[in-house]
Protein backbone atom coordinates (compact mmCIF):
# COMPACT_ATOMS: atom_id res chain seq x y z
CA UNK A 1 0.00 0.00 0.00
CA UNK A 2 0.62 3.39 0.01
CA UNK A 3 1.25 4.25 3.23
CA UNK A 4 3.65 0.74 3.57
CA UNK A 5 6.10 2.24 0.99
CA UNK A 6 6.38 5.82 2.60
CA UNK A 7 7.15 3.71 5.89
CA UNK A 8 9.55 1.92 4.17
CA UNK A 9 11.43 4.65 2.94
CA UNK A 10 11.16 6.93 5.76
CA UNK A 11 13.10 3.61 7.59
CA UNK A 12 15.58 3.25 4.71
CA UNK A 13 16.38 6.94 5.45
CA UNK A 14 17.01 6.38 9.25
CA UNK A 15 19.35 3.77 7.96
CA UNK A 16 20.97 5.39 6.16
CA UNK A 17 21.50 8.56 8.33
CA UNK A 18 22.88 6.20 11.07
CA UNK A 19 25.47 4.91 8.76
CA UNK A 20 26.63 8.58 8.12
CA UNK A 21 26.59 8.89 11.46
CA UNK A 22 29.01 6.07 12.30
CA UNK A 23 31.53 6.87 9.25
CA UNK A 24 31.46 10.71 10.72
CA UNK A 25 32.14 9.61 13.90
CA UNK A 26 34.50 6.93 12.92
CA UNK A 27 36.65 9.18 11.03
CA UNK A 28 36.49 11.98 13.74
CA UNK A 29 38.06 9.22 16.35
CA UNK A 30 41.70 10.13 15.91
CA UNK A 31 40.82 13.86 15.89
CA UNK A 32 39.07 13.54 19.36
CA UNK A 33 42.13 11.15 20.70
CA UNK A 34 44.58 13.66 19.93
CA UNK A 35 42.83 17.14 21.21
CA UNK A 36 41.59 15.23 24.69
CA UNK A 37 45.26 14.70 25.15
CA UNK A 38 46.03 17.25 28.40
CA UNK A 39 48.78 20.20 27.02
CA UNK A 40 49.72 22.68 29.49
CA UNK A 41 50.31 25.99 28.59
CA UNK A 42 52.49 27.16 31.18
CA UNK A 43 55.91 26.41 30.23
CA UNK A 44 58.12 25.15 33.72
CA UNK A 45 61.15 26.89 34.12
CA UNK A 46 64.64 25.78 33.88
CA UNK A 47 63.08 23.45 31.57
CA UNK A 48 63.24 23.83 27.65
CA UNK A 49 60.07 24.41 25.73
CA UNK A 50 58.58 20.64 23.89
CA UNK A 51 58.11 21.30 20.33
CA UNK A 52 54.45 21.29 19.25
CA UNK A 53 53.26 17.34 17.62
CA UNK A 54 51.98 17.45 14.44
CA UNK A 55 49.15 18.46 13.20
CA UNK A 56 46.53 15.18 12.71
CA UNK A 57 44.78 15.01 9.91
CA UNK A 58 40.58 15.03 9.69
CA UNK A 59 40.21 13.83 6.56
CA UNK A 60 39.62 10.23 6.39
CA UNK A 61 41.94 8.36 3.84
CA UNK A 62 41.03 5.28 2.21
CA UNK A 63 44.15 3.23 0.32
CA UNK A 64 43.65 0.87 -2.39
CA UNK A 65 45.90 -1.85 -3.15
CA UNK A 66 46.02 -3.46 -6.66
CA UNK A 67 47.91 -6.82 -6.94
CA UNK A 68 48.22 -8.97 -9.65
CA UNK A 69 47.29 -12.83 -9.18
CA UNK A 70 49.71 -14.19 -11.45
CA UNK A 71 52.71 -12.08 -9.50
CA UNK A 72 51.75 -13.46 -6.19
CA UNK A 73 51.50 -17.28 -7.61
CA UNK A 74 55.76 -16.95 -8.48
CA UNK A 75 58.02 -17.08 -5.59
CA UNK A 76 61.28 -15.24 -6.41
Amino acid sequence: SMQEDSEVQEVVEVVNAAKLITEVVTAAEPVVAAVSTPVSAAKPKGLKAIPAAPTVSTRKRKGVVIRDPEEELHDD
